[in-house]
């Protein structure tokens, strides 16, 4: 009979119990039978997920609330706000005011001159010339190309500011509504 390696392990059964293989344990033994494991992945992968959930989540809710906010105020029934809107920011209006022979003009004269301006180009945009009242300007030392004056004034009765630029020497003027 052949000598048995040292390791090697004969198994033996009890009487009785029928014969059956044995799993076979040791180094070259194939591993033990089962549900495979899955390969972990690393935990960067999970936070970007997380991450770009998050982000893609404000997003969409982001929207949605400008939606809303945009379908709500189309229906606002603030009739002064929405007017008042009508005038918005930036208004030009052109003018002329008269100038005495020294090249100044008066308050009184820039003032009346303004409020006309600003006047017809509400009418030009649709509003009423009511609109526009108070205008008072400071004093004017000179009128000359490129000189700027402000105006305070009333639209609607909601304070407001006119801003003039002189374009020449002779009075022609633009004025900005604010």
């Amino acid at each position: 009979m052949p000598a048995t390696p040292p390791h090697a392990v004969t198994p033996s059964l009890p009487a009785g119990v029928p014969h059956a293989p044995l799993p076979q344990t040791g180094p070259w033994s194939p591993p033990p039978a089962g549900p495979p494991t899955p390969k972990a992945r690393p935990s960067w992968v999970a936070w970007l997920a997380l991450g770009l959930s998050a982000l893609s989540f404000l997003i969409a809710t982001s929207v949605a609330i400008l939606y809303a906010a945009d379908r709500l105020s189309d229906d606002a029934p603030l009739e002064s706000a929405e007017s008042y809107s009508l005038y918005d920011a930036g208004l030009p209006a052109w003018g002329t005011v008269g100038l005495t022979t020294t090249g100044r003009a008066s308050k009184g004269m820039v003032e009346g001159s303004v409020e006309r301006a600003l006047q017809g180009a509400v009418e030009d945009f649709g509003g009423s010339a009511d609109d526009i009242t108070g205008v008072r300007c400071k004093d004017l030392a000179n009128v000359k190309q490129d000189s700027v004056a402000s105006c305070s004034l009333m639209i609607q009765d909601y304070p407001g500011t006119a801003v003039l630029t002189f374009l020449d020497d002779n009075g022609s003027y633009l004025v900005t509504l604010y």
